[in-house]
């Protein structure tokens, strides 16, 4: 019931203001950034704790973590080892435009990878009405 309830919580719903006919169907280009990170957010916190908090302690290994993260770094790959998901220790942060956004230093972290805007440029509000992020 706790792994429903987050995944519910985890998908971001913005409001039907963030559609025009503007950018690729949302209003501006902040619209559509802000509906792709809940997306990218809903996604991520669906993913394997113990794999994530893995790949974090390698980058510690590999002295890939600049010095002033390196108590965080190690306090989440302690963390994410000890959980099912992304999403049970992910923290979040809401306001009038969101709920549930994804943020904080592990948040950071994947938002750097590469391939975090894979797919932005194709991504419409279609294409957010039938993933559920907006409604």
């Amino acid at each position: 019931m706790k792994r429903l309830l987050l995944l519910v919580a985890a998908i971001t719903v913005i409001p039907a203001a963030a559609c025009s006919t503007g950018v690729d169907g949302f209003k501006d280009e902040e619209a559509k950034r802000m509906v792709w990170e809940g997306k990218r957010c809903n996604e991520y916190t669906q993913a394997s704790a113990p794999i994530e908090g893995a790949g974090v302690r390698r980058e510690l290994n590999e002295n890939r973590v600049p010095p002033s993260e390196k108590a965080e770094a190690e306090w989440w790959a302690d963390r994410l080892s000890r959980a099912d998901t992304i999403g049970d220790v992910m923290q979040y942060e809401s306001s009038a435009d969101f709920q549930n956004m994804c943020t904080g230093w592990l948040w950071e972290r994947n938002q750097k990878r590469p391939n975090h805007m894979d797919g932005y440029d194709d991504f419409t509000y279609e294409d957010a009405l039938s993933a559920g992020i907006v409604e």
